[in-house]
């Protein structure tokens, strides 16, 4: 037996099946896929990052250790001795010999280094494994580079040796001067760009990685992508300048999926490359998944339409043509219709209005005022009529809008019915809105003129403060005209936003801004250049003038607040870049960029983002005092160390000043600073102390102690040693032998 009169109700029950069970699964597995894609992204690109910072920390201590061989160079006798002027050719020959020997014993001590050039251009020679003249030097390429900053890094290059072997070479360079002769040479360190290159790759993967690095200058040193180097070049400040740690990117119709990370010390960008359709390939299975399931809920659906027919429809249908002849109501309603229709009654449904609309009515009353304000076509008719049903009358010849923030507490009933209450007991109608949980916006119609108008919301602040609530409140120009109350709002909204410049817990009217003209004018730079001086120089009083005229320059412009935000971080950077340069130990005291940014963006004041300036100012005084202090005491170590190795020689404070690179002057203050003592103080005490060993060592004559220690006039050694022990050398050694 057929179970459907028609076949209009089961194709009803079909759809609905079909759409109850499609819906959910296509909306599941869409989302399934979409969270699997995100997920593996993720995964890929967490894991990506870790290997990527793996490899980041591993050529960072590569380049250290090559960074250091140079230092190692730089501070050999050799290699200063190269230096020295007005040497014959036999000790200058033996001089380079012994240059070629120091460098041969370095590369054959470390793996990682091929050759090492030492280039004098004003001399016109190269020493590596051998003395070449510029013209005659293997490696041209390396003579044509010109190096940015002292130590630079260069482009991978094929150099063809003597031997006619082709090596592909990563080379450093880094600059050195002699500071008293001006004189100037560089130091290349070379290594084997393959065996470079195989040192990035792991060992549980034979298979390279696709790494490209390159420098902040756009230099690529890396490449190993397999995309071509003309194509990557022009992406490079993309890839770079890209927000997080990774970014899908495509490239020549090619989509790629780049894990990327930035090495400060180096200044390289390192980027591991992939396609994009290679990371997310296993989601391919789980779409296939999908289209399946969605063939299995559609037979589904055909089976529960006809058993939910054949069991639920009948007496469904029975039950609403009872209802028709009980109601008396001929076919064309539906039976959902039908059904509602009896089970709900007039008086019900009048009881349910009531009841929602006393619940409503708070609701519409504050969408009521919020669509006066939101600048929509005016309509004077309608604006009346929800006056009206607010119980309001805006019969008054004046109208001004206030917005209030309040500072310390949450908008409550009781505060809103207090400022209600404020402006009926003085005759003012008004219409509030809370636009959010701190904010209040006010409509107030008056004949106050507009003196007394400022005096009555100034009153009202007063009352607050009073019962402990601070508020920041903004008044718009008086107007009157109700079609203005939109222009009046925007108005009363920007005032409200010099806040920032101004503080909390202000009344902020348009007659009390006072903003100049900008003239596109950025913040001075000059004051940034001061107060860096001033933080050198430890000059606290002069940085806090320097602090009040940048924040009274930033205050007295027409600067949006997210500028004069930048504007402070970015002095702040500078000056940690600064501090850096000279090896401050930024980290030791607390300071970073990524904390600075998050306390100025935090700041809601100009005088909360002046008292962090301040107090970064401190900090930065404390790292250079420290710096000092530690650069004095290596400084005093080093004249101490090359005067106890040359005391015999007639020395003037000229000859250990020039050992250190600094003037006279300026080495004897910080001398007497550190040891309490001159230097000539202290060469006459190592002297002295010398003098002493040989007196009580030996039976020599006291001129030949005398000249041992440095001093060619006899009677000067005599008269310093009767200063220092009270005596003279020969009463020092009878007393000696005496005891």
């Amino acid at each position: 037996m057929n179970p459907f009169k028609t076949q209009k109700g089961f194709y009803k029950i079909l759809v609905m099946f079909i759409v109850a069970i499609s819906i959910p699964a296509i909306t599941i597995g869409y989302l399934g896929i979409r969270n699997s894609t995100t997920h593996i992204i993720r995964q890929v690109d967490k894991s990506s990052n870790f290997l990527l910072l793996e490899k980041k920390l591993f050529i960072e201590q590569q380049m250290s250790e090559i960074e250091n061989v140079m230092k190692q160079i730089m501070a050999s006798d050799e290699v200063w001795k190269m230096f020295e002027p007005n040497v014959t050719y036999a000790t200058r020959s033996q001089t380079m010999v012994e240059v070629i020997k120091y460098f041969n014993k370095l590369v054959g001590t470390n793996k990682m280094i091929t050759s090492i050039y030492l280039i004098n251009k004003e001399e016109d020679y190269v020493i590596t494994d051998s003395k070449y003249s510029l013209n005659d030097f293997y490696d041209q390429d390396i003579l044509r580079t010109d190096p940015r900053g002292i130590f630079t890094v260069l482009q991978p290059r094929k150099v063809i040796m003597l031997n006619g072997i082709q090596r592909n070479l990563l080379s450093t360079v880094r600059t050195f001067k002699d500071v008293s002769s001006n004189a100037a040479m560089q130091i290349v360190v070379n290594m084997d760009y393959r065996d470079f290159l195989s040192s990035l790759q792991t060992s549980e993967n034979p298979k390279p990685m696709d790494l490209l690095i390159f420098n902040d200058n756009n230099q690529i040193i890396v490449n190993n992508t397999g995309i071509e180097q003309e194509l990557l070049q022009k992406e490079l400040t993309i890839i770079r300048n890209a927000e997080g740690s990774s970014l899908q990117h495509t490239i020549n119709d090619s989509t790629y999926f780049m894990s990327k990370t930035h090495s400060d010390l180096l200044g390289w960008s390192v980027v591991y490359e992939q396609p994009f359709e290679q990371v997310v390939d296993s989601t391919k299975l789980l779409r296939n998944v999908l289209i399946y399931s969605l063939l299995i809920v559609l037979l589904l659906s055909f089976v529960m339409a006809y058993l939910f027919s054949y069991f639920l429809y009948r007496p469904l249908a029975r039950l609403v043509s009872d209802i028709r002849k009980r109601m008396k109501i001929g076919k064309g309603r539906d039976e959902y219709t039908l059904i509602d229709g009896a089970v709900n009654t007039l008086f019900q449904e009048n009881h349910t209005l009531q009841s929602q609309f006393g619940l409503a009515f708070p609701f519409m009353k504050q969408h009521s005022v919020f669509e006066l304000l939101s600048g929509k076509v005016w309509d004077d008719e309608k604006f009346h009529a929800i006056v009206q049903l607010l119980g309001k009358s805006f019969d008054m010849s004046r109208f001004v809008v206030g917005v209030f923030d309040f500072e310390n507490k949450e908008l409550t009933d009781s505060l809103i019915e207090k400022v209600e209450l404020f402006f009926d007991e003085r005759f003012q109608a008004t219409l509030h809105s809370s636009m959010s949980e701190r904010r209040l916006v006010i409509i107030v119609n008056t004949e106050l003129e507009k003196d007394d108008i400022y005096e009555l919301f100034g009153e009202l602040k007063e009352t607050l403060n009073e019962a402990d609530v601070e508020i920041t409140l903004a008044i718009s120009p008086v107007f009157e005209s109700l079609d203005k109350l939109f222009l009046a709002y925007q108005e009363a909204l920007q005032l409200l936003n010099r806040k920032f410049f101004i503080g909390k817990n202000e009344m902020i009217v348009k007659e009390t801004v006072d903003v100049t003209e900008s003239n596109g004018r950025f913040y001075d730079k000059n004051l940034e250049e001061t107060l860096l001086d001033s933080i050198r120089s430890q000059n606290l009083e002069k940085s806090m003038e320097v602090v009040s005229d940048l924040v009274r320059m930033l205050a007295s412009q027409p600067y949006s607040i997210a500028y004069v935000k930048y504007a402070i971080f970015q002095v702040c950077t500078n000056i940690i870049g600064a501090l850096a340069e000279v090896g401050g130990r930024l980290e030791e005291a607390g300071i970073d960029g990524p904390s600075i940014w998050n306390s100025v963006q935090s700041a809601d004041t100009l005088a909360e983002l002046e008292q962090l300036l301040i107090r970064f100012i401190s900090q930065s005084m404390n790292v250079t005092a420290d710096l000092k202090h530690k650069q004095h005491t290596e400084l005093v170590g080093k004249t101490m160390e090359f005067i106890q190795r040359h005391y015999h020689l007639d020395l003037s404070l000229k000859d250990v000043s020039t050992n250190v690179y600094l003037s006279p002057g300026y080495l004897s203050s910080i001398f007497k600073m550190e040891t309490g003592m001159t230097i000539l103080d202290y060469i006459t005490q190592v002297r002295m102390e010398e003098a002493v060993k040989l007196i009580m060592s030996s039976d020599a004559k006291i001129q030949d102690v005398a000249l041992a220690v440095g001093y060619n006039n006899t009677q000067s050694f005599i008269r310093l040693f009767k200063k220092a022990y009270k005596m003279t050398p020969l009463e020092y050694r009878r007393k000696i032998i005496l005891t």
